[in-house]
């Protein structure tokens, strides 16, 4: 058996495995001697663009692990297609680049392992933003097809950009189920962090960058940029008022995939205009479509400011697309078309029936990112301070950017400058006036998500054009390993204290939450679909993560989305009487199997009929639940 042959640590290895091989084969299909390394780094948020994609299309089809399973097979067989065509062809693919020496190897390698201790330092030790939800929700969608339904609402379709959820079901579907779907997050995380931070480095050395540390450390430092915290009492010490570290907010499964995708558009709009003089363009306009069809999905608020940029980035100088303006205007059309009709189409956040209900223009304000401080109005200090705060590293960065191009002036580097500048004006101006479903204050750090791409990746991606050591160099280097520092403190300082909670030995119902055999522990097995059922509050959480539910759950106002499960008994029945029962059929009750354990009142009743149970792997037993059942629970 599977479970038996392959523990939970060898599944992972297993899926990464197997979600590495087609982007291997990938990469090597469209290398040839001449390939820059521009082109590769572009080439990995491309491939996780296609591949998103092309999941997300299948899905539409068939449920999604299937169209998972079904895509590793579909991309050998289609590079192997297009190797052999362009072999008869007479054309040269699958050569190593002679741009790619061991230097460069090493420094992008070393970029991807700083990257993932990053990631791993807290993917594996905490269940932090949000994992109570989206656990179980990566789970259950595993057996749908698109457009997905809500674990906690399955009688609605599920709008949300919900790439990263799709995502992290990839690697638990290539593990075979045997990981649970938290690891799958953390995975995905992990893998995320390491294709940002290697893309970032490849860019750089493509760039011009000669220094293979400097490359290292860049790629990674761009995953802990965050606030520069310097007004005391303004906000929670090591955070900025309206915003938090990249590191804390990437743990939203959405926007760790966004990092990689941003990367890459940005990598995209700054490969033209660095080119060496004399230089083929480099073709990125598929790249850019490919990558706003999945931002689309994936952080559309993001997407829509980068668009903005690159426009007005693209009337300052046409060459940044390294197409004439005919066509330069022609892509700038499709590339609006292809970051709204997705999500419309594949029942993303912008999909009639979408989480955003209402916007509003409101006066200007800092909002709180917490609900311990009240926003700071304008005209006041503090308001003035915190905006400040906030903002600060954009603005050292794009002071560096600027001293580079007042060093080296050109159209193209100021196409640059303006993109980096327009993409934190309009963020800024959204995070401060923009007021959604009618709630101020946590959601402005969505806005101020692209700025730090935009400004730092263009920093690091400038910096060889001037002498390190000069005082533009420093203050490039300064904006960027400023932020890392204070984020790398919080890490160390702050951290046990303030996700004691979310520690995994907190809570005993989830300690194993990220080593557990799904298919040992729960008899997890592929192509199982969800359905209603009650389930123990003490077991909901460990069989949630690893078998595909549905059950009640709860909205957090003036959000619509449901998130937060009900496992209150009561509550429970009456969801599965309405759902279930009230058909005729038999419904199904999950109890823990450790007969020590205490049981709630249902899981009691059942339980002294435990010859009508069966396992549910080792933890579990499945019982069935009928209308009497129901009635002794709810005294009917």
């Amino acid at each position: 058996m599977i479970d038996s042959l392959m523990p939970a640590a060898a599944a992972e290895a297993c899926a990464v495995a197997l979600y590495s091989l087609p982007l291997l084969a990938f990469l090597a299909a469209r290398s040839t001697r001449k390939t820059s390394l521009t082109r590769l780094a572009l080439d990995l948020p491309f491939f996780v663009a296609l591949d998103l994609l092309g999941i997300v299309l299948l899905a539409w089809v068939v449920p999604l692990e299937i169209a998972i399973l079904v895509s590793r097979p579909a991309w050998l067989a289609a590079v192997g297609a297009v190797v052999v065509r362009r072999r008869r062809a007479g054309r040269h693919v699958a050569r190593r680049p002679l741009a790619l020496s061991w230097r460069v190897l090493v420094a992008v390698f070393s970029s991807a392992i700083l990257a993932l201790a990053i990631s791993t330092s807290l993917s594996r030790h905490y269940v932090i933003w949000d994992r109570y939800w989206h656990g179980p929700l990566v789970t259950a969608i595993g057996m749908q097809k698109i457009p997905f339904v809500n674990v906690l609402e399955h009688s609605a379709k599920w709008r949300y950009h919900y790439a990263g959820n799709v995502f992290a079901a990839v690697f638990r579907a290539l593990s075979f189920d045997v990981i649970s779907s938290n690891r799958a997050l953390s995975i995905a995380h992990d893998v995320a962090f390491g294709l940002t931070a290697s893309s970032l480095a490849l860019l750089m050395l493509g760039s011009g960058q000669r220094k293979g540390a400097l490359a290292a450390l860049g790629g990674a430092a761009i995953l802990l940029c965050g606030p520069i915290p310097f007004v005391a009492g303004v906000s929670d010490p090591l955070f900025g008022f309206m915003h938090l570290n990249f590191l804390t907010i990437s743990f939203r499964p959405h926007v760790s995939v966004a990092a990689v995708l941003m990367v890459g558009f940005i990598g995209a709009v700054t490969a033209n205009p660095l080119g060496r003089p004399g230089a083929a363009r480099e073709p990125v306009l598929g790249q850019l479509l490919a990558i706003a069809a999945l931002m689309s999905l994936t952080d559309e608020i993001s997407l829509a400011v980068l668009d903005v940029a690159l426009a007005t980035a693209w009337l300052s100088y046409p060459g940044v697309l390294g197409v004439g303006r005919a066509r330069g205007v022609a892509f700038l059309v499709a590339l609006a078309a292809m970051s709204l009709l997705p999500s419309v189409l594949l029942g993303g956040s912008l999909a009639p029936g979408g989480p955003v209900e209402k916007l509003a223009w409101v006066a200007a304000q800092v909002p709180s990112t917490d609900h311990l401080h009240a926003n700071l109005t304008f005209p006041s200090e503090a308001a003035r301070k915190g905006l400040l705060s906030d903002l600060l590293p954009f603005i050292v960065g794009g002071a560096g950017i600027a001293l580079v191009v007042a060093s080296r002036p050109s159209r193209a580097l100021f196409a640059l400058l303006l993109f980096a500048v327009t993409v934190t004006v309009v963020c800024a101006m959204f995070a401060t006036h923009i007021q959604v479903n009618g709630e101020s204050t946590v959601e402005a750090q969505r806005f101020l998500v692209a700025p730090f791409f935009a400004v730092f990746v263009i920093a690091l991606l400038v910096l060889p054009r001037v002498p390190l050591g000069g005082v533009a160099s420093i203050v490039v280097v300064g904006s960027i390993a400023l932020p890392a520092f204070f984020s790398l403190y919080w890490m160390i300082s702050s951290v046990p204290d303030r996700l004691a909670s979310e520690k995994l030995g907190a809570n005993p119902d989830i300690r194993e939450i990220y080593s557990v055999n799904c298919r040992t522990s729960a008899g997890a097995t592929l192509g199982e679909k969800p359905s209603a059922m009650y389930i123990e509050l003490h077991a909901y959480y460990m069989y949630a993560t690893c078998r595909p539910i549905f059950t009640p759950g709860g909205n957090d106002p003036p959000w619509p989305t449901k998130i937060f499960a009900i496992t209150d008994p009561a509550t429970q029945v009456r969801a599965v009487e309405r759902d279930v029962l009230s058909t005729g059929a038999v419904a199904t009750a999950i109890c823990r199997a450790d007969d020590a354990a205490p049981h709630d009142p249902m899981c009691t009743r059942l339980l002294k009929q435990r010859a009508s149970c069966r396992r549910a792997g080792l933890r579990f037993l499945q019982c069935p639940l009928t209308r009497a059942d129901e009635s002794a629970i709810l005294g009917h």
